[in-house]
């Protein structure tokens, strides 16, 4: 009876292993999730059956975690409701389908048990890797960000956060390389205690975190993303922005920080000059979009205390289907589906500088959105004092999705040792230090300013310097010492 229900276990582990993420947030459980796949791979033989566990495992996994795709769909319901449970269940089956080949792999290359463990970890690692890349990449709902909230999160100054999912992916499979489970079981849980230790080391107790006396204002008008776009409500929008920008304040404000999109209109030089004249004239940072030569973009302007632009910085990293449409020839039927705004086909990717150089920030790399989910775009040769991001979350909703999303960018703080300022529309903004602790926050669904001073931007971190190069070399020697011993024992058969 229990046979019968075989295939459905592996999917089981899936949604199990997803609770890490937040905000659920139960860390090891994802351990537990993984290695209650692997087991079940290892009792298969062939690459279809093993497929089989590691895309169910994925599909319970991605669906649960990526649950949150929902709600583009449902901004505007009369057109795009019929869509909603595609989005996620068709992202999650794309995903799944890198675990599926990552598990099946193994039975195509050897039928020796330690060797098919030594492909499937080589190869989950690899394949994770390329989920960053491979159409325009999405590496949303890595195992590292399951353990935010515990100091095993600070390994990733070292080792980056492809570096710990690699970490966690070899801990679910290290048990079972010896003749008895919990042997391994005890050496995975011997190595996460100490980088646990390390971790609580790490941080200091006592930290000076402000770098100046200088304050910086966050606005989080939170405004629905129905609203918005709306052209009747253009300008009551802006007035709300106005008014929190100028609520009373016991320090004075140096620099003010709007969110993604804060100005749907384009605007010109005389309505840049009005809106800095409503705040007082204090320099201030707004997303916007802007034309230019016949484009559209998705940007962040800075202005300076009298109301000129000064740097302008273009989104280089745009969203599949919801600023621009891949293969949109083929796929003009998806149009009208509200996934953005009301002219997402016409964005066009930014080729300018990534870096501001700021009032009270100093050097800021520029992320807008979810450019902050990919580690390998932030971490850049040239080294910022601050990392700022600007988004709108509220096309997700009080979701899951601006949760996780908050967690990611804490993570690309603790990878390079710098202060997060992040400014969303409605929510999570935060300003957190250099260990990814949030000094100061406004959570998800509030209305409101954050006044704050900006933290100490620390030392550079081994990951700033090396990037993921350590790891890259790891899986090339692994792939080369698992290629010359299954030549030998290929040679004494």
């Amino acid at each position: 009876m229990i046979l019968a229900f075989r295939p459905f276990f592996p999917f089981l582990a899936g949604l199990i292993a997803s609770l890490g993420n937040a905000p659920a947030s139960l860390p090891l459980i994802t351990l537990v999730g993984a290695g209650i796949a692997v087991y079940f791979s290892f009792r298969e033989t062939s690459f279809k059956s093993t497929f089989r566990v590691g895309f169910l495992f994925g599909a319970g996994y991605f669906i649960l975690t990526l649950s949150w795709l929902i709600y583009p769909f449902l901004v505007d319901p009369d057109q795009a409701r019929w869509m909603a449970p595609f989005a996620p269940l068709l992202t999650a089956l794309g995903l799944s389908l890198f675990w599926g080949l990552a598990f099946g792999m193994p039975t195509l290359l050897t039928d020796n048990t330690r060797d098919r463990m030594l492909v499937l970890l080589i190869g989950w690692i690899a394949l994770e890797l390329l989920r960053e890349h491979l159409f325009t990449g999405f590496p949303w709902g890595m195992f590292a960000y399951t353990l935010d909230g515990t100091p095993i999160m600070q390994v990733t100054s070292l080792i980056g956060a492809n570096g710990l999912t690699a970490f966690l992916i070899s801990l679910a499979i290290v048990p079972f390389f010896g003749k008895h489970l919990w042997h391994g079981v005890g050496v995975s849980v011997g190595l996460l205690t100490l980088v646990w230790i390390w971790g609580s080391y790490r941080i200091p107790p006592e930290i000076e975190f402000t770098r100046s006396d200088e304050t910086i204002r966050i606005i989080q008008p939170n405004i629905p993303q129905n609203e918005k776009w709306d052209p009747m409500l253009q300008s009551a929008n802006i007035n709300l922005l106005l008014e929190l920008s100028n609520r009373p304040s016991e320090n004075e404000i140096d620099l003010l920080l709007w969110p993604e999109t804060a100005i749907t209109i384009f605007v010109d030089e005389e309505d840049m000059a009005l809106i800095s004249s409503k705040v007082k004239n204090i320099p201030f940072l707004a997303g916007f979009r802007r034309l230019a030569d016949n484009r559209m973009y998705n940007s962040l302007m800075a202005l300076d205390d009298q109301g000129e632009l000064e740097q302008v910085y273009d989104k280089q990293h745009l969203v599949p289907f919801g600023e621009f449409i891949p293969f949109e020839g083929m796929v003009k039927w998806i149009q009208g589906s509200g996934l953005a705004n009301d002219e997402i086909w016409d964005f066009s990717e930014g080729s300018s500088s990534k870096f501001l150089k700021l009032p009270v920030l100093g050097k800021a790399r520029a992320l807008i959105c979810y450019e902050a989910i990919f580690p390998n775009e932030v971490r850049t040769g040239e080294r910022p004092n601050t990392l700022l991001q600007i988004t709108n979350d509220a096309w997700i909703g009080n979701s899951w999705g601006p949760k996780q999303h908050f967690v990611i960018a804490k993570v690309r703080a603790i990878e390079l040792g710098l202060p997060l300022i992040r400014v969303s529309n409605n929510g999570i903004s935060a300003v957190t230090d250099g260990y990814g602790q949030p000094i100061q926050m406004l959570d998800i669904g509030v209305r409101g300013v954050l006044d704050a001073n900006i933290p100490i931007t620390l030392p550079p971190t081994f990951y700033s310097r090396v990037g993921d190069w350590p790891l890259l070399i790891v899986l090339f020697l692994s792939a080369v010492f698992l290629l010359i011993r299954s030549k030998i024992i290929t040679n004494t058969h």
